[in-house]
């Protein structure tokens, strides 16, 4: 065909306006348009019911625009007679993403007479739809959705005014609301976008004093697909408590347990199962829209008590949980000691020191027991340090000098317990009180005397622990007479000491003794003999 210039071109075309759904049938939509085309979300499936002929077979067609690659795009089906022979078929055409846009639904019937073989038509409206969920995956119908728009991805963004041109004839709502199946959407024109989403009991996951969720900017073309806001929504107000840990005289300070739903900001309470209470604290959100409940108390004693936490909302809610607090016994810190006592005498002293990290410990909540160190123990007395803490004080009587490895037993009526080694080093009694004696014998006889004697500190000891010599006085400078002495016992803590002697002349003598203990103490007298 040519058309010269100057010419004219007349061409004659028909517009043809949206078929509408055949008697009897029904498809689910969301909404219809204006002129009354069924909308289709396209991530939602949708049922299908139509009348044909009884006892024969139907399947159905959709076509449209596929939204990834804008070429056409079909998605087949069938329906069931149901019941079998009532002439009333019913299917489900499945979630339709990608195609969106116009399109149409084509029913085909086959009958048991081929002279009733029919198809019908009408047409849809495929929606790219999103989602609105909660933070369980659950989606949330009637939520208000708005659409925003901005002429470029920084903003500002402002909201769409109700039925601009801007959306789709199919939808345009704004605010809209979700779908039973929590879907929302619309058709719009090249722009950049924001979805806000808000509805009733719900709030923003991330921040549950915010009541709206706003989705990030996107820009159309291409369409936006698979869009999912999620929401905090009609969670009951929940304490979940944590046993506590917590030390006699010392003070917790920390977490009791975690707080979640209902509307802040928060008011609470702790009670510590002691007849006191403090005012709980909420530390929060985290990620995921809970709160933290935090507390501080100081118990005075061990134990196990029962903690309560009462917590009130905004909005009205209250709700309140018990737990356990485990109060521990406060340890106990000893210091080493070395005592000096001396053998044979009554040492009573203080053998050990010691503290408790609880600070209302009192001198009657604890025992002690001390084991000497020579296989004898006795039971220790508490008494208060004036310099801090606690002493440990005992009484014992050591037979014998030397060291010996001490060791204490500290517990207190919470069952805390420990032990401190600490030493004592017995000193060797002093002997004193040496003297001499003074007597007569006869010449060129043989004679055992007590030549004088001494008394030991240690009234115990035997007289095994003693050496010593006896000068008889009548040797010579260079070959003096001297002789082994016999230490006897006497009674409490004397001793004498005795030798066997002859003199061969008449005169008179000095005769002096030297004793020495096993712990190294000497004693030494000199008496008179005259023969």
């Amino acid at each position: 065909m040519s058309i010269s210039q100057g010419g004219n071109l007349e061409l004659d075309f028909v517009l043809q306006g949206p078929q509408p759904l055949p008697n009897g049938t029904t498809i689910g939509s969301i909404n219809t348009t204006s002129s009354g085309t069924p909308v289709l979300y396209w991530q939602t499936s949708n049922a299908l019911t139509t009348n044909g002929c009884p006892g024969g077979t139907a399947t159905f067609s959709v076509s449209a625009t596929d939204g990834s690659t804008g070429a056409p795009g079909t998605v087949n089906g069938s329906l069931t007679e149901t019941p079998t022979g009532s002439g009333t078929y019913t299917g489900t055409i499945p979630a339709l993403y990608p195609l969106h846009g116009s399109g149409e639904v084509t029913i085909t019937f086959t009958c048991p007479d081929p002279t009733r073989n029919s198809s019908s038509s009408f047409s849809i409206y495929i929606d790219p739809s999103g989602t609105v969920v909660d933070t369980t995956g659950h989606p949330i119908a009637g939520a208000t959705v708005t659409l925003l728009a901005a002429d470029s991805a920084s903003g500002p963004f402002t909201a769409v005014p109700a039925g601009s041109a801007v959306m789709s004839p199919a939808n345009r709502n704004n605010p809209d609301a979700t779908s039973a199946s929590g879907n929302f959407g619309w058709d719009v024109l090249a722009g950049y976008y924001e979805i806000q989403v808000s509805a009733p009991g719900c709030v923003s996951p991330s921040d549950s004093t915010q009541s709206t969720v706003t989705s990030a900017a996107f820009q159309v073309p291409p369409p936006m697909t698979n869009l999912q806001v999620v929401l905090k929504c009609n969670v009951a107000l929940a304490v979940s408590l944590s046993p506590v840990s917590a030390t006699e005289g010392a003070t917790f300070n920390g977490a009791v347990g975690t707080l979640s739903g209902g509307v802040p900001p928060y008011t609470g309470s702790i009670t510590w199962g002691d007849s006191s209470s403090s005012t709980a604290t909420f530390v929060g959100p985290d990620a995921n829209g809970n709160y933290s409940i935090t507390g501080s108390h100081a118990y005075a004693e061990e134990g196990s008590y029962t903690t309560t936490v009462a917590v009130s909302d905004s909005g009205g809610g209250s709700v309140s949980a018990s737990s356990t607090a485990m109060v521990n016994d406060a340890a106990l810190t000893t210091s080493v000691m070395t005592v000096t006592p001396t053998e044979g005498t009554s040492f009573n002293g203080v053998v050990a020191r010691f503290t408790d990290a609880d600070p209302a410990g009192a001198a009657g909540d604890y025992s002690a027991t001390i084991n000497w160190g020579d296989s004898h123990s006795s039971p220790g007395a508490i008494a208060v340090n004036s310099a801090g803490g606690f002493t440990v004080s005992g009484t014992h009587t050591y037979a014998e000098e030397g060291s010996y490895p001490v060791s204490v037993a500290v517990s207190d009526a919470g069952g805390s317990y420990a032990t401190v080694s600490s030493q004592a080093n017995v000193g060797d009694a002093v002997l004193s009180q040496a003297y001499g004696n003074t007597w007569s014998e006869s010449v060129g006889r043989s004679y055992y005397v007590t030549v004088g004697g001494f008394l030991d500190g240690n009234v115990s000891a035997p007289a095994t622990d003693f050496s010593g010599t006896i000068n008889w006085g009548d040797g010579t400078s260079t070959n003096p007479d001297i002789t082994p002495a016999t230490v006897v016992s006497a009674s409490n803590g004397w001793f004498h000491v005795n030798g066997t002697h002859t003199y061969a002349k008449h005169g008179t003598w000095t005769v002096t003794f030297h004793v020495a203990d096993d712990g190294g103490n000497t004693a030494s007298a000199s008496g008179t003999i005259k023969t």
